[in-house]
C-alpha cells in the first residue's frame, strides 16, 4: 500500500520546471480565459498562478458570466475584493455600466493598476475629478458630456490627464465641436482619439488634424451608414472610419476585443500603416468592423 501511494505521488509531482511549468498555465490562461475555471483544478499551485486572471478582464454588469470572463454586479466583486486583495493588482480591463458613483470610487480606489476603464453611465463631475489617480490608466472611454462637463484648464489634472487612447461616445452637435476640440488639445497624452460621428464639420475635421501628435482619428458612424465614399476635408492619413453592419452589445463587444488583434485601435493603426506603405488606395478611408490587424498587414 505504502508504495502505491508513493508511484501516485510520484505522478502528481511536476515533470517540467517550475518556471516553465508556471509559464505554460499563465500563457494558457491570457489565450484562453475560458479555461481557467477548469485550470484551477489542476493543482493548487496552478490555482495559485492563476486565479488572478480571472479579473485581468471585469465586465459590471446585471448580464450573466460568458465568453470565460468575470461579468458580476459590482456588488459581488467588492465583496470579493475584502475577502481577496490580491486580486485588485490583476484588475487591468474594467467594463463599468452599473454602479452608484460612491461604488465607483471605492473600486477604483482599490484597483490601482486599471490600464483600460470603460464608464457607461453618467458619472457626476465631481466624482470624474477623482479617477485621476488611476496613474496606469491609458485606454479610456466615456460619454461625450463627461469631457464637456470640464473645465478647460482642468484637463490635465482630471481622469483624461494619463489617457493616450480615448473614446468619446454619445452623439454630438456642430456647437459642441469647438469645446471638444479645446479641451482635446489639453489632454497631454494624447495620441488616439476615437468619436460617434458620420461626418463632422469641415472646421472640426481640420482641428483635429491640427493636432500633431494624434497617430488615430477614428470616427464610428451610425449602424449601416455608408461611409465608403466618405473623404475627410484635409488630406490626412491618419482619418479613419469604421464601417458598421452590424447592432452589438457594447460591452460584449468590447470583451471580445479588448486586448486582441481585433481591437479597433490596433486594426485602425494597421490600416495607416498600409495607406502610408501604399497598400491601400489613398481614397479609402474606412475599415470594416470585422477587421482584424492582420487585414491590413503589410
Amino acid at each position: 500500500m505504502a508504495v502505491a501511494i508513493s508511484t501516485a505521488n510520484a505522478q502528481l509531482e511536476p515533470r517540467l520546471p517550475r518556471d516553465l511549468e508556471r509559464d505554460i498555465f499563465e500563457i494558457t490562461a491570457l489565450g484562453w480565459p475560458s479555461a481557467i475555471p477548469r485550470l484551477i483544478l489542476v493543482a493548487q499551485r496552478v490555482q495559485a498562478w492563476i486565479e488572478p486572471f480571472r479579473y485581468n478582464v471585469v465586465l459590471l454588469t446585471t448580464m450573466r458570466r460568458r465568453r470565460g470572463f468575470r461579468i458580476l454586479p459590482i456588488d459581488s466583486l467588492l465583496r470579493t475584493i475584502s475577502t481577496k486583495p490580491l486580486i485588485t493588482s490583476s484588475i487591468k480591463h474594467l467594463y463599468v455600466e452599473c454602479a452608484t458613483a460612491t461604488e465607483l470610487d471605492a473600486l477604483l480606489a482599490a484597483c490601482p493598476r486599471v490600464s483600460t476603464l470603460v464608464v457607461d453611465m453618467v458619472v457626476p463631475t465631481l466624482h470624474i475629478k477623482s479617477l485621476a489617480s488611476l496613474q496606469c490608466l491609458r485606454h479610456l472611454t466615456l460619454d461625450m458630456k463627461e469631457l464637456c462637463k470640464i473645465p478647460v484648464n482642468d484637463i490635465a489634472d482630471s481622469v483624461f490627464g494619463n489617457a493616450t487612447h480615448l473614446t468619446l461616445t454619445g452623439w454630438f452637435l456642430v456647437s459642441d465641436e469647438p469645446g471638444i476640440c479645446e479641451r482635446l488639445a489639453h489632454i497631454p497624452h494624447l495620441t488616439h482619439i476615437s468619436l460617434t460621428s458620420t461626418r463632422p464639420s469641415t472646421v472640426f475635421e481640420t482641428a483635429l488634424s491640427a493636432v500633431t501628435r494624434l497617430q488615430a482619428i477614428v470616427f464610428f458612424p451610425q449602424y449601416q451608414q455608408d461611409v465608403t465614399t466618405i473623404t475627410p476635408a484635409v488630406d490626412d492619413s491618419r482619418f479613419v472610419w469604421v464601417k458598421m453592419e452590424t447592432m452589438r452589445d457594447a460591452g460584449l463587444d468590447w470583451l471580445r476585443r479588448v486586448g486582441s488583434v481585433h481591437e479597433y485601435w490596433v486594426v485602425a493603426e494597421a490600416f495607416i500603416a498600409a495607406k502610408r506603405a501604399d497598400k491601400v488606395p489613398p481614397t479609402r478611408f474606412y475599415i470594416l468592423e470585422t477587421d482584424t490587424a492582420h487585414s491590413w498587414r503589410i
